[in-house]
């Protein structure tokens, strides 16, 4: 009858005793809205390390990681988002049954090399940080990721390595100052959901089209004045946002999209009307709502 679950969320703490390490046998552990200022060492140091699977210390004001992290041999899901990280320690590479590592919100602008080898990931988030870039060793070995959220940094460009992330259904560009995307995303055979708003497109890429498998493409607030042809490539699609770009025409080719009772042109026309009754294509109509 040992305790497998914590939760001591939205209070004052500043620092965790050393003996929560001794609880041999919690599985779960979320310390979330406190006042930590340092990992809790004790964590990383008793039986718990191998118990421990799901730890959330999210909102603190942890500014480091402790090298020794390495330590939580099983763990599965970690979430450090909102705190003040600006770098990550090598052995964090090690953990290797790690699935789902949470770090938005904090001021991360790279990746140790041996991020790499995390190849259980499925869930990165790395949104509102501090990136220009994502060096490629960041993705070549994270072929099992399905999530990506890199949205609301700096990135100026993809790098082609992109193309390793050969399950990911999720990815969310949203909000960086990206132009272009590279050739290689055609690998992405699996991609269900893209978001690019918010960047600097001017037309939407070719390659996004040869994506196939794409059921949700949001593109809005950017300068796109032209959509490609081959667009009626996508023929999964059911969500296209298109909001506050810069088009004055469609092609011809957009009617040749599987028709979908989930997919629709009249944006003017769904003003008013009840969510469960609006289409889901968006164009650049700022009346208009949609629905994911």
């Amino acid at each position: 009858n040992a305790i497998k679950e914590v939760f001591v969320v939205k209070n004052l703490l500043t620092a965790l005793p050393e003996e929560l390490g001794a609880l041999a046998e919690v599985q779960r552990l979320t310390v979330d809205e406190n006042l930590l200022s340092s990992f809790p060492c004790g964590l990383l140091n008793g039986p718990q390390t191998k118990s421990l699977q799901y730890l959330s210390l999210r909102d603190n004001l942890l500014t480091w990681l402790p090298s020794n992290i390495s330590n939580l041999t099983n763990i599965v899901s970690l979430d450090l988002s909102a705190n003040h990280l600006e770098t990550l320690p090598k052995p964090i590479g090690s953990l290797s049954s790690l699935r789902h590592l949470i770090l938005a919100r904090n001021k991360l602008n790279r990746m140790p090399p041996s991020f790499r080898n995390l190849n259980a990931l499925e869930t990165l988030d790395l949104s509102f940080n501090m990136f220009d870039n994502l060096p490629r060793a960041t993705l070549a070995g994270l072929s099992n990721l399905e999530l990506l959220n890199i949205s609301n940094n700096q990135i100026v460009m993809l790098p082609p390595a992109v193309s390793k992330l050969v399950n990911l259904r999720t990815l969310n560009l949203n909000s960086n100052q990206l132009e272009h995307l590279p050739n290689e995303m055609d690998a992405l055979s699996k991609l269900e959901f893209l978001k690019l708003g918010r960047n600097r497109f001017h037309t939407l890429p070719d390659v996004v089209c040869k994506c196939i498998s794409l059921t949700k493409l949001e593109a809005a607030e950017n300068y796109i004045d032209e959509l490609p042809m081959n667009i009626s490539l996508l023929q999964n699609l059911k969500i296209l946002d298109l909001f506050a770009n810069l088009l004055t025409t469609l092609p011809p080719s957009i009617g040749m999209l599987k028709k979908s009772p989930h997919t629709g042109l009249e944006g003017e026309q769904a003003q008013g009307a009840p969510v469960d009754a609006l289409p889901s294509t968006r164009i650049g109509d700022a009346g208009t709502q949609w629905k994911q």
